[in-house]
């Protein structure tokens, strides 16, 4: 309970660097994990809609789930924000909606229970 929301993000950072074999060593600013698959595939020139493109979050935010909270980090100011699972805050609000939907998708996946889908009920 004592952790700040910029101790979350350096607890949950690493550093990780982006060669292109033609130009260089490429400025990819703060990225989740999550999203270093597609991003591979976009520089390899892969430019289908798939799984991993179709989970990206809103876009003012970087995405940090963990249990029982959430990190999200601005990405125009950097600035860090934690949100408890669950949380009606105003700010916090649309970052857990993401958040319980990226579960159910996950689950879905994982499991084939098809809950994305409307089956009409």
């Amino acid at each position: 309970n004592e952790f700040t929301a910029p101790m979350f993000r350096n607890f949950s950072e690493t550093p990780m660097i982006f060669i292109d074999g033609q130009n260089g060593v490429l400025d990819t600013g703060i990225m989740p994990m999550y999203e270093v698959p597609a991003r591979l595939l976009s520089l390899l020139g892969d430019k289908r809609e798939t799984l991993l493109t179709m989970l990206q979050p809103q876009a003012s935010h970087i995405i940090r789930p963990l249990p029982g909270i959430t990190l999200a980090i601005d990405r125009d100011s950097g600035e860090p924000l934690t949100c408890v699972d669950g949380s009606t805050d105003a700010e916090c609000a649309p970052i857990d909606t993401y958040v319980r939907q990226l579960k159910t998708l996950t689950t879905d996946i994982f499991s084939g229970q098809q809950l994305v889908f409307d089956s009409g009920k």
